[in-house]
């Protein structure tokens, strides 16, 4: 029951981008007494599902641009294997420092740093808003040439 609670909590997180699977290692090894490394293997395999439910609804709503995004995924995959390939040499403790030093800073960076300047958002009308707004706006009557 409290795996599926904790696995429902990460996946909202981590459909907002906010690292759900952070919570979800945190809680496999403080918790459930997963050693580091297997808590890495299962927050990549529960991480598969969640990235491609989000991933649907952020391109149905249009919020991904697709080049960034192909440049972005190569280069991680390439890190991803790198990372897991140096895995296997490095202790399950120096794993878990690392892991703790990278979550508190990030928090402190959170906590700490002053809020940036919202950028203008970008809204991307799909086609049912570009058609109400035709619908909404009023039209122009057509011009008779002058003597008609």
């Amino acid at each position: 029951m409290l795996e599926g609670i904790i696995g429902f909590l990460a996946g909202i997180i981590s459909s907002m981008g906010f690292g759900g699977g952070s919570i979800l290692l945190v809680y496999l090894t403080l918790f459930a007494g997963v050693s580091q490394k297997e808590a890495a293997g299962i927050n990549l395999i529960y991480f598969l599902p969640c990235a491609a439910a989000a991933t649907f609804f952020f391109f149905k709503t249009k919020f991904i641009e697709k080049e960034p995004v192909i440049r972005l995924a190569i280069c991680s995959a390439v890190g991803a294997a790198a990372g897991s390939v140096g895995a296997i040499f490095i202790d399950d403790k120096i794993i878990r420092i690392v892991f703790a030093v990278v979550l508190l800073g990030v928090g402190l960076k959170e906590l700490f740093s002053k809020p940036k300047k919202k950028p203008q958002q970008t809204q991307r009308p799909d086609e049912s808003e570009k058609e109400a707004q035709a619908l909404t706006q009023p039209e122009k009557p057509e011009e008779k040439p002058p003597g008609a």
